[in-house]
């Protein structure tokens, strides 16, 4: 499964989804990558609350 990577400022954070507690935009530049690679990237002002939330493993039947 694929992860969430999450960057404010100098921390990194990994997580399967994240919640974002305020305005946010989603930027597409396939053009324009960011150096990491990313062509579509979710910007927040630096106060906004970002909360990463890691899955559950799934339970074998």
């Amino acid at each position: 499964m694929g992860s969430v990577n999450i960057r404010q400022g100098s921390r990194k954070t990994r997580c399967h989804m994240a919640k974002i507690q305020g305005e946010c935009q989603i930027v597409y530049q396939p053009n324009n990558p960011l150096p990491c690679g990313a062509v579509v990237w979710i910007e927040v002002a630096a106060d906004t609350l970002v909360i990463p939330q890691l899955l559950e493993p799934a339970k074998e039947i």
